[in-house]
């Protein structure tokens, strides 16, 4: 036990160790009430990370403030104002060493190595149905529907191999460009442009995804993009739910699968749902602007 203990904390030590500051601010025309807000700021702390230290910061000062655990586990804070106010200004600062150097190190439940999932329990069915429902009101885009059967006869129906193309094929056909505002394209128009931000590549690949019946989920959090890269930003990727092996996370717009460059901070069936802030103000004819910052550093090995 002990020998074991010291090695999980020897392995710790050789980790990628992350600082990250987060500054996110509204200014409005003129004071406004702001109306109760979720602020999703706060990283993972799991088995795949260690959440070191989480600090944040709200201007103006909220009257109310709670921590709460969202349905997928989401950590957040839940803010309540009683002062009309013509800012709103967020700044998260969290230390993260993330752990998951091999992001293939797990086996999948024999009936789930090919698709579609036939043995599934009816338990678990109900319980990811959410994750399975086509990301637009009117079911399943016929593009995205007719690249799933693609990619699956090429897959020869192997439940990862499949994934492995679909994320290799969205990399390499589909173009990145910074979008900082704005909700994620539909997944059709996404495939015909060529081109999209991560959040609207992200949105592709789970639609894809459910087309053949697997479980999905839409996360936002940070990537490490090297000593190299000059400036950071909210990234997004998807998470896939393998039977066997759990939530495993697969990032279309690098290609790769995520690991131990990932810092998770979200999760959810649909984007909105792990957006960094949600809540509303009231001020008739009084409108907004957005400003934000990400300061990601690499501490240590």
């Amino acid at each position: 036990m002990k020998r074991s203990l010291r090695w999980t904390r020897s392995r710790l030590n050789r980790m990628p160790h992350f600082r990250i500051q987060h500054q996110i601010e509204y200014r409005y025309d003129a004071p406004v009430e702001l109306q109760p807000h979720w602020i999703r700021l706060q990283p993972r702390g799991n088995h795949f990370q260690q959440l070191r230290s989480f600090q944040l910061q709200i201007h103006p000062q909220p009257n109310r403030l709670f921590e709460v655990q969202e349905l997928d586990g989401n950590l957040c804070q839940r803010a309540w104002f009683d002062c009309p106010s013509d800012h709103f200004k967020l700044q998260a600062i969290a230390e993260v060493v993330t752990c998951l150097d091999n992001p293939f190190e797990f086996l999948l439940e024999p009936w789930a190595i090919r698709l579609p999932l036939r043995s599934e329990a009816q338990s678990q069915h109900d319980r990811l149905a959410p994750y399975r429902c086509s990301l637009l009101p009117g079911g399943f885009d016929p593009a995205c529907v007719r690249l799933a059967q693609q990619l699956l006869e090429q897959a020869k129906n192997d439940t990862l191999s499949f994934l492995l193309l679909l994320n290799q094929y969205l990399y390499e056909r589909i173009r990145y460009v910074q979008r900082p505002f704005g909700d994620p394209r539909w997944p059709g128009q996404t495939l015909a442009l060529g081109q999209g931000s991560c959040r609207d590549t992200t949105v592709l690949f789970l639609e894809v995804c459910r087309v053949v019946g697997l479980a999905g989920r839409f996360v936002s959090g940070y990537h490490w993009g090297g000593p190299e890269a000059e400036t950071f930003d909210l990234h997004a990727w998807a998470e896939v739910y393998l039977p066997g092996a759990g939530w495993r996370g697969f990032d279309p717009t690098i290609g790769l699968a995520t690991a131990e460059a990932h810092i998770a901070i979200a999760s959810a069936p649909l984007p909105s749902q792990a957006a960094p802030t949600e809540g509303s103000y009231y001020g008739p004819g009084i409108s907004a602007t957005l400003s934000y910052q990400v300061v990601l550093v690499r501490l240590s090995d």
